[in-house]
């Protein structure tokens, strides 16, 4: 039997599946655009969890007609009472309360992670995707209070319909919003534009959009996504030359105050994953969210969602940095005979569990607490509590606008000459063996 060189057996064994040595990093950007950018106080100690703050309106003088003349050899004339206007005063009363929420994750194991491959590097990943979870926690948190906690949503069109905020506004754990009616969506008529958001310029300026100072040549700022941007003013051929682009890069004028682009007195900043809707009928509009999250080879993950990418309708409100609070509860020792720990509030994440005989545990398939049997301390979980208020100061010198939108219009743009024809080519590289 003639020999086969292809054949042969080393007498060797193999594990596999053969695993390159590290992993790759989850790559997905995370959410940082209100984080970081709200004013925040601090919230003190045993003063309760619901705060009433009055604020001050002065009314505006009465000058209309005419004024009396003065004459004192007038018979009729009161030399020491003129004629008098009454002018007042009043206060607006908001109402603020903290919130709170817990996030968790499921309970691992040492006994398990101790003989699993690269596990420092897997546990470095996992601590590392917890604090970038608490940046896109506490970004859509803000970006959905300057919203929620508003008095007013607009509607950008034609109409320049306003709808008020009531108690039924926000439904289904505040993922819809009810407009009260079809025929106010259907006023929601048009894509973000520089000549809608112009039609509010005396009503900001009137309201103290500046601080009480009329500044002429002020400029507003529009928290939105980089298409509607780029479509508001380097894709506008009207408008894209009344700024320098360089005005806006890390050495510009306006960086500094986070202005990424500008048009007119109307400047952006950049909102990486806005709020956006979708009509569900009966008045309603429901939030999709920018990622979805799906089963891994082990585990879940998340892929960004092509429901937001192409939503219709996106909230991108005209912003004042003066116009919403936030608040940080503050945790202060009651007395030395009770040492309570004094957990950190703002989403930094403590594992718990070695130092615990127990320790109480979510289920996630259930959604009910089971008690962790942790007599050996092999057993552990992090966990990371939010607690804040919200308090919209100033409502009036916002706009909560809803508008359409789309990810570009698309125009076929063919060939202006003929298609050539396909011919085959030939890529052999050799030089025949013999010459002939």
């Amino acid at each position: 039997m003639a020999f086969d060189c292809s054949k042969f057996y080393d007498y060797f064994y193999d594990n596999t599946p053969h695993y390159t040595q590290g992993f790759l990093k989850d790559r997905y950007p995370y959410d940082d655009a209100w984080f970081g950018k709200i004013k925040t106080e601090k919230w003190a100690a045993f003063g309760g969890t619901t705060k009433t703050r009055n604020r001050f309106h002065m009314a505006y003088p009465d000058t209309k007609g005419c004024w009396t003349s003065r004459d004192y050899n007038d018979p009729e004339c009161a030399p020491c009472d003129p004629p008098t206007r009454s002018i007042g005063w009043g206060f607006s009363r908001n109402t603020f309360s903290q919130e709170w929420i817990r996030y968790q994750t499921n309970v691992m194991c040492f006994d398990q992670m101790s003989s699993q491959t690269e596990a420092w590097e897997q546990a470095a990943q996992v601590i590392k995707g917890l604090n970038d979870s608490t940046r896109a926690i506490w970004s859509d948190k803000l970006r959905s209070d300057s919203l929620l906690k508003n008095s007013r949503i607009y509607l950008a069109g034609s109409t320049r319909t306003e709808i008020d905020v009531v108690a039924g506004t926000f439904t289904a754990d505040c993922t819809e919003i009810n407009l009260g009616s079809e025929a106010n969506v259907a006023k929601i008529s048009s894509q973000l534009t520089i000549q809608y958001l112009q039609t509010y310029y005396e009503q900001l300026q009137s309201n103290g959009y500046f601080d009480s100072k009329y500044v002429p040549d002020g400029m507003f700022m529009v928290k939105t996504d980089p298409i509607t941007v780029q479509q508001l003013t380097s894709g506008n051929p009207d408008l894209a030359n009344q700024f320098r682009w360089t005005d806006f890069g890390p050495a510009g004028a306006l960086s500094k105050y986070g202005v990424n682009r500008a048009i007119g007195n109307v400047a952006f900043e950049y909102d990486k994953y806005p709020m956006r809707f979708y009509p569900v009928g009966a008045g309603r509009l429901r939030r999709v969210f920018p990622f979805e999250n799906t089963a891994a080879t082990i585990g879940i993950k998340r892929r960004p969602s092509t429901l937001w990418q192409n939503a219709p309708i996106q909230y991108s409100p005209l912003w004042n940095p003066d116009a919403m609070v936030r608040y940080a509860p503050e945790l202060e020792q009651i007395n030395p005979k009770m040492p309570f720990v004094t957990r950190d509030l703002a989403g930094a994440w403590k594992f718990i569990g070695p130092d615990s005989l127990s320790f109480v545990a979510l289920d996630p398939a259930t959604g009910s607490e089971c008690v962790i049997d942790n007599k050996a301390g092999n057993k552990g979980m992090f966990y990371a509590d939010f607690v804040t208020a919200s308090e919209m100061q100033y409502p009036d010198i916002t706009l909560p606008i809803l508008h359409l939108r789309e990810p570009g219009c698309i125009v076929d743009l063919p060939r202006c000459s003929t298609t050539p024809a396909y011919s085959a080519q030939n890529t052999n590289s050799a030089d025949p063996v013999c010459q002939e």
